[in-house]
């Protein structure tokens, strides 16, 4: 923003060291995927860099000189309060606010700030921001597991299939019928429950 200071010190991404840094996280958090546009679920940035188009009521000053009051959408900053600071992101779907006009589909949302309890700015940490991106991540685990736990059971499904037709073979022919109107039940014994027995 024109007339503002931009707070920039050792942890900022004006220096080199800082940027690599950043480009090797960013790059990290795509493992963690993508959202509908494209772009990774998970982002570091430099909280004086981000801004958003934000419809509200702003009076506009030429120096220290009142011209107007302005309602309308204005390119504003998105985290005024948090200066100098690494913002850890998260992509959130439906996020509509009537005030955000460019978030119909979604919007990066603060998760963490890097400072200390007392409000100063920590370094950008790699090892932290894996530990985040983990944490908020384990869903997708879950869904792995989901899906793994599913193919278990279809497996076992089958199995049980296999095996009552071997059974409806070996049946006599009253018994076949019984068993396929419902007169009859087959109760297969499981051999892991009869081993701990």
């Amino acid at each position: 923003m024109e007339g503002e200071k931009v707070l920039r010190g050792k942890y900022s991404p004006s220096t080199f060291n800082n940027m690599s840094i950043l480009n090797k996280t960013n790059k990290m958090l795509e493992q963690y995927g993508h959202n509908i546009k494209g772009n990774p679920i998970f982002r570091v940035v430099w909280s004086d860099d981000q801004f958003e188009n934000r419809k509200g009521q702003y009076n506009e000053f030429s120096g220290e000189i009142f011209l107007r009051t302005y309602i309308g959408v204005k390119r504003v900053k998105k985290y005024p309060t948090i200066k100098g600071r690494w913002v850890f992101e998260k992509w959130l779907y439906g996020i509509t606010h009537p005030d955000l006009p460019d978030n119909k589909d979604g919007s990066y949302e603060c998760i963490y700030i890097f400072q200390t309890n007392e409000g100063k700015p920590l370094p950008l940490d790699l090892d932290i921001v894996q530990f985040i991106a983990k944490g908020l991540s384990e869903y997708v685990d879950k869904s792995k597991n989901k899906q793994i736990i599913e193919d278990q059971l279809t497996k076992k499904e089958k199995e049980l299939d296999t095996k009552e037709e071997l059974v409806l073979e070996d049946a006599s022919p009253l018994m076949a019928s019984n068993l396929h109107t419902g007169r009859a039940v087959t109760v297969l014994e499981n051999k892991n429950e009869n081993e701990e027995k």
